[in-house]
């Protein structure tokens, strides 16, 4: 397999992240509220709308016309916006240029980094023992 079509969870979850960024910023500037998409969208409750502007959930494509026209944005702009971050290699081989994948990439890389430090942190604070004098039994240590 080639690496450079290789997505980690991390890449997946930040260019997800970033799809549902590219949603909200539409809504927001459409002046409208997650419960009044949901409505005009014909769902019961909000949440799937936080679901997908938190990157927790996906606009099904068969629902691009419906979310495009909603949000006031035309339909190929919505979609080929929404393909760059859900399906960046698609997006890539169709219309060229830079997909936001290297990005995304660059930063998984950076929240990754940071995760394995305060990871390193966290050990290095449980191997030092309880702070304080406070021996973890409930007596506490003489100085």
């Amino acid at each position: 397999m080639n690496s450079q079509y290789s997505v980690n969870n991390e890449i997946a979850r930040v260019m997800r992240r970033r799809a549902g960024d590219y949603v909200k910023g539409l809504r927001i500037d459409a002046g409208l509220t997650q419960a009044q998409v949901a409505r005009a969208l014909g769902y019961e409750y909000y949440t799937m709308i936080s679901q997908v502007e938190n990157g927790r959930g996906r606009v099904p494509p068969e629902d691009y016309p419906a979310w495009a026209q909603v949000l006031g944005v035309d339909l190929a702009t919505f979609a080929k916006t929404l393909l760059s971050y859900v399906d960046p290699f698609t997006h890539h081989a169709i219309f060229g240029g830079p997909a936001p994948l290297l990005a995304a990439q660059r930063e998984a890389t950076k929240h990754a980094k940071a995760e394995s430090r305060l990871q390193g942190h966290r050990s290095r604070r449980s191997d030092s023992g309880p702070a304080g004098g406070d021996r973890g039994d409930g007596t506490v240590r003489d100085h």
